[in-house]
């Protein structure tokens, strides 16, 4: 009964952790969907002056994967900052603390890898996809 407790405890957290990451994604794409609306101008200037599909796409791409790889990092440090302070105070008998399992810190590093790509994609290939005309004509 203790083990199935145990169990279910790791299930939850699971799938909590999985809606965060995907949360994440969200949060990243729209983030980039906005940036992609608010310099609708400034593609539109770039593919006048002849930058190819490639480049916008390459552009909008490695913004919005470096905007989840900063937030990662963030992340990542605050929960070693957190976990090494509650490591640090003095620990009840039955408590452990909180250890860290790198195994598992590489598998939601490249997680957030996989969600990162995911989520840059669409806005890049819409911000790729626009003609020069069409986005130099745009108005917010």
């Amino acid at each position: 009964m203790f083990d199935s407790i145990f169990n279910a405890g790791e299930i939850f957290l699971a799938v909590v952790s999985l809606v965060t990451l995907s949360l994440g994604g969200v949060g990243v794409m729209n983030t980039m969907m906005m940036a992609v609306a608010e310099r609708t101008n400034e593609i539109g200037l770039k593919k006048a002056l002849g930058a190819t599909r490639r480049r916008i796409l390459l552009d909008f791409f490695l913004e919005g994967v470096f905007l989840a790889a900063l937030s990662g990092v963030g992340g990542l440090l605050l929960t070693l900052g957190l976990a090494s302070a509650v490591n640090s105070l003095p620990m009840p008998t039955m408590f452990a603390g909180l250890p860290i399992h790198w195994p598992m810190l590489v598998f939601a590093t490249c997680a957030l890898g996989v969600v990162a790509v995911l989520s840059a994609l669409p806005p890049a290939q819409h911000a790729a996809e626009m003609t020069p005309v069409e986005a130099l004509r745009y108005e917010r």
